[in-house]
C-alpha cells in the first residue's frame, strides 16, 4: 500500500465534526446562510433572546435565551425590561 492510498483511506474514515454557534440576530443570519448552503459535516446551534427572529433561522438547534426572565413579555426583551422597570418605579 502506497503512502497516497494510506492516506486516502483514513480520510475517508476521519469525519470532522464541526459546530458554529451564532448568538444574536447576526450570529443567526449567519448560521442560517451557513445550513443554507448545505456544507456536509456541519452542525449549526442558533441562540437569542427574540424568539420571534429564532424561529426565522435555519439551524439545526435553537435556543431561546432568556425564556424566564422575558416570560411575561412573549420572548420580547424590550417589552419585559420596560415592564421590569415599571415595576422597579412603584
Amino acid at each position: 500500500m502506497t503512502d497516497d492510498s494510506r492516506i486516502s483511506e483514513l480520510a475517508k474514515l476521519a469525519k470532522p465534526t464541526v459546530k458554529v454557534i451564532g448568538l444574536g440576530g447576526a450570529g443567526c443570519n449567519i448560521v442560517s446562510w451557513i445550513s443554507q448552503k448545505g456544507v456536509d459535516g456541519i452542525k449549526t446551534i442558533s441562540a437569542d433572546t427574540d424568539a420571534v427572529h429564532l424561529l426565522a433561522a435555519k439551524s439545526d438547534v435553537r435556543i431561546l435565551m432568556g425564556e424566564k426572565a422575558y416570560a411575561d413579555a412573549a420572548g420580547i426583551p424590550n417589552v419585559a425590561l420596560r415592564r421590569q422597570g415599571r415595576a422597579l418605579m412603584k
